[in-house]
């Protein structure tokens, strides 16, 4: 995957990052199960705003997109109930029900393990049901707009804070607008967007992390008086590698009533490895990583094809680096992933006409779904390629999407191809698109085994500076994974792109990983936490 098609995306996916999920997203596997009041205490409800007032939609459309006729906004809430399950996903044995805030039903957070309901879309109906069992004690984390319904002198007796006043960020600059999250020490981005957080009146609660202005100005942002959690704002909107997205990840732990200590765990993927690459740019920083003992995991492309100048390569016709390949893979230091089967597109520029460059099974220049494509064809053609590495001596063990880019129910097919994938996940519902990054390793609402890739790649706008940030504030968590990648091009000394990295620069960055407690692992060892213990 070329840099400028990788920032394409990110970018693309950040702008929509408000929008909802298609009616295909819905929960899967052991996740997926409406509990109707048995098995409680390893279950949790997740309740979202299903019957805003139209004004009130188009307000949020406004404020995350600014077009309310380009993207017909309808239900946030369930991007975030969709994202918030993909992280509950991280807890093997923990199920999750996900309802609209109209179906709930007194007393039902009083018998979850704990309930979480998400605030999208201001003055979106509250059933008095649920207020009451509230400040009655239900264990419930209350994220985002709608804290003023509760009674308020209640809610500060009870609860430890009351609703003050929303904040708003409008301006274009947003340099008045709370910009970083202070948590366990470490200060917290939040991408200035125009976005709002919700001030409170502080009683007794703890206050778990604070948001800070670049003036100085502090409010809580997320606090806690004993089963009841509150946060001031949507931590799914705008997320980035060193969010406070990750601040509300870890809190689960908390939220839930867990407790852990984890060693730091690293995983490292060499991206792109197609059939067109030398053998000298592969070894080059494949012997590298070994001599350090690192395991490694390789994007790999089944067939290369530049439609450009009719090159069209399989494995076969590069005995060299095949060779080399397997011989990593034979003594257990690199694991193969498929990465799509030609990544390009059939007898199409998209963009490039070349194989790592191009989309597989996404239009980029519509950014939307192929029309000469279904996801019966997609998943043949996942098949194909899958046989075909098998034929050049290779054995896959995963997935990776090109780009991370195809629709839901593609995905859920892949799944019948592969239990296991290094992404993050593309979700889509009609012109609408998102993507969301794992901090840990999840099982998905699709009901994919993900391996966290939540630093990036290496790349002029990702340096190993940043990178090695990135690792700073994942260490802080209560289990911290880093999962990054980089194109073997880019250590070549002839190679003089923007992106350009030495041998010793790569020395360095591994050695201060390692400073930082990470170890670099088999992706075959990474687990999920156990709920259950």
């Amino acid at each position: 995957m070329k840099r400028q098609q990788k920032l394409l995306l990110f970018w693309l996916a950040l702008s929509m990052l408000l929008l909802p999920l298609s009616s295909c997203f819905k929960p899967s596997g052991d996740n997926n199960n409406g509990v109707d009041g048995k098995g409680l205490d390893s279950s949790v409800l997740i309740l979202y705003d299903d019957k805003a007032p139209s004004l009130e939609l188009r307000r949020s459309a406004q404020l995350a997109l600014g077009d309310w006729d380009k993207f017909p906004y309808k239900d946030a809430g369930l991007v975030y109930a969709q994202m918030l399950a993909n992280l509950l996903g991280g807890f093997e044995g923990l199920e999750y029900h996900i309802k609209g805030m109209s179906e709930y039903r007194s007393g039902e957070a009083l018998k979850y393990k704990r309930s979480f309901y998400l605030g999208s879309t201001q003055n979106a109906p509250i059933p008095e049901s649920f207020q009451k069992d509230v400040l009655s004690g239900a264990p419930v984390t209350w994220i985002g707009y709608n804290f003023e319904v509760l009674d308020q002198t209640a809610a500060f007796q009870t609860l430890g804070a009351s609703y003050a006043t929303v904040y708003e960020n409008y301006q274009q600059d947003f340099r008045t607008g709370f910009s970083h999250i202070l948590y366990k020490g470490y200060l917290y981005p939040k991408f200035q967007a125009a976005r709002e957080l919700i001030g409170v009146s502080l009683n007794d609660a703890d206050v778990w992390a604070w948001a800070y202005t670049e003036q100085g100005e502090k409010s809580p942002y997320i606090l806690k008086k004993d089963k009841f959690w509150y946060v001031a704002d949507i931590p799914f909107t705008f997320i980035t590698e060193r969010d406070r997205y990750l601040v509300f990840a870890d809190l689960l732990w908390d939220m839930l009533g867990l407790s852990a200590s984890c060693a730091p765990q690293a995983l490292l993927r060499f991206e792109d490895i197609r059939p067109f690459d030398e053998t000298e740019d592969l070894n080059r920083v494949f012997s590298l990583v070994k001599e350090r003992g690192i395991y490694f995991s390789l994007a790999t492309v089944p067939v290369y094809v530049n439609i450009t100048n009719g090159a069209y390569l399989n494995w076969s016709d590069n005995p060299s680096a095949i060779s080399l390949i397997k011989d990593y893979q034979a003594d257990g230091w690199a694991f193969i992933f498929q990465h799509g089967t030609t990544h390009h597109t059939d007898n199409m520029y998209n963009l490039e006409g070349i194989s790592g460059a191009d989309w597989e099974f996404w239009d980029a220049a519509k950014y939307g779904p192929l029309e000469k494509m279904n996801p019966a064809l997609a998943l043949k053609r996942v098949l194909v390629g899958k046989q075909l590495l098998y034929d050049a001596g290779l054995n896959p063990i995963g997935w990776i999407t090109p780009h991370y880019a195809a629709p839901g129910d593609y995905l859920l097919e892949f799944n019948k191809a592969y239990e296991l994938y290094f992404e993050r996940r593309f979700v889509e519902s009609g012109l609408l698109r998102t993507t969301q990054f794992f901090p840990y390793p999840v099982k998905d609402t699709l009901g994919a085994s993900i391996l966290p890739e939540n630093a990036n790649y290496v790349s002029e706008a990702n340096t190993l500076k940043d990178i090695l940030e990135t690792a700073k504030v994942n260490r802080v968590l209560h289990c911290p994974y880093l999962g990054v990648f980089m194109h073997p091009y880019i250590f070549n000394p002839e190679y003089q792109g923007a992106d350009k990295v030495s041998l010793e620069q790569l020395n360095s960055f591994l050695d201060e990983l390692q400073a930082l407690g990470y170890e670099f692992v088999r992706p075959t060892d990474v687990r999920r936490f156990n709920y259950r213990n």
